[in-house]
Formats: structure tokens, sequence, C-alpha cells
């Protein structure tokens, strides 16, 4: 029972790694969400912890992620764009276009977490260039 149980976790955990990447968040953005440490939530991530119920309404309620699809893996819904958009008043598909646009911005401009190691690799060297820089006209 208990390595089911660690099976489930894990598959869990990779759904919702999955889903905060696509959102394009990082793992400190989920935790404070969850109201969890970056540690914990890390470990929510390798199925090392169980992610409860009561969290997963609040990844619902913050980002409309699914605990059906955390649990199981299986989507309730399929989206039909073209039969949205043939339906939709103009204000509706118009809101619709807006919120897209806005969702593919907010992927395209949100840092990953590997851009965000890079740059403070970068601004570290440059900072302690200056200081042994600074440190040799001192002396």
């Amino acid at each position: 029972m208990r390595a089911e149980k660690k099976e489930i976790n894990i598959q869990i955990g990779k759904r919702l790694q999955g889903a905060r990447e696509n959102g394009g968040y990082t793992q400190e953005t989920f935790a404070e969400t969850l109201d969890v440490s970056v540690e914990h939530y890390r470990k929510l991530e390798s199925g090392a912890y169980g992610l409860q119920p009561e969290k997963m309404l609040v990844l619902y309620e913050a980002y409309r992620i699914d605990p059906t699809y955390l649990i199981t893996g299986e989507k309730r819904e399929t989206f039909d764009l073209e039969a949205f958009l043939a339906n939709s008043s103009r204000e509706e598909r118009d809101e619709f276009i807006g919120q897209t646009l806005s969702y593919m911005k907010k992927l395209m401009t949100v840092p990953t977490d590997w851009n965000r190691l890079q740059n403070s690799r970068i601004s570290w060297r440059s900072s302690m260039n200056g200081r042994r820089s600074g440190t040799a006209h001192c002396r």
C-alpha cells in the first residue's frame, strides 16, 4: 500500500510540475500560493509528499488547475476553438482573444527558473569582478 501511495504522489507531482511550467510560474510562486516552504513544494513535485485535497482546491481557485487532472491525468473537457468562435457573440470572441493574447504574452515574458539562475550568475560574476578590481586598486 505504501509503494502504491508513493506512485500516485509521484504522478500527481509530475502533473503539478507540468501545469506550473505550462503557466510560466516558478516553484517559489506556487509554494507561496499554497502557503508552504519552497522545500516542501519541491517535495510535492517530486512525490515525496502527497498533495492534500485542500491544496488542490487552492490551485484550482488560483490557477484553474483541475484536481481531477492532477489525480488521474485525465482531462474532463476538450475545447473546440472553431465551434466556440462560431457560436460566440463579438464581445465573447473579443474577450477570448484578449485573454489568449494576454496569456501568450505572459508565457513569452516571464523568465524561467533557468533564465533567472543564469542572470543571477552573470550578476554575481559582474559584482565579483568589480570587487576584485576594486581591491586591486586599494592595494
